[in-house]
């Protein structure tokens, strides 16, 4: 029988954050998408013979070359700190950080400044990079580690004698 003895939740969070690699760019994702990049012009045209359509999907996938390691810093540290108990703060710079960077700058570049699609996949990246770099350094904070979701043994033998 295996038994797996768990000390806080945060310890564990800690050991499955720095043993990710997608949080030092994410060499997987980024191969299969530069592989992707370069084979994008024959994937394209068999969905469609217009030059235009082809030129823009291979700009998005170059650009989702950079926003990828963003949104993989983005994704492994909110789970961290949501399995760590700090629920909270990126439900909030989620919202601010969409509201307040993606859609204005989706705007901006994309009607503003007429880059189109290619404007509003540039605000994605910025927002994906932003929040992904706010979390790492909420994690890096350590705050996260105050909060528990399970008492510990010592409190709960002081709420139990009621002193």
């Amino acid at each position: 029988m295996l038994t797996l003895v768990v000390q806080s939740p945060a310890r564990v969070c800690a050991t499955i954050f720095y043993s990710r690699s997608e949080v030092r760019s994410n060499p997987p994702g980024t191969i299969i998408e530069s592989v992707i990049f370069f084979l994008s012009e024959s994937i394209f045209s068999i969905f469609t013979s217009n030059a235009e359509i082809i030129n823009l999907g291979n700009i998005l996938l170059l650009l989702t070359i950079m926003l990828e390691p963003g949104r993989a810093t983005n994704l492994v540290v909110i789970n961290s700190l949501k399995a760590a108990g700090a629920v909270r703060f990126p439900v909030y710079i989620g919202v601010l950080s969409m509201w307040g960077v993606a859609v204005p700058a989706a705007y901006s570049l994309g009607v503003y400044f007429s880059l189109g699609l290619k404007g509003i996949w540039i605000a994605f990246i910025c927002d994906e990079w932003l929040r992904g770099i706010v979390m790492l350094l909420r994690w890096r904070g350590r705050q996260w580690k105050k909060l528990h979701f399970v008492k510990r043994k010592e409190e709960r033998q002081h709420v139990k004698s009621g002193t």
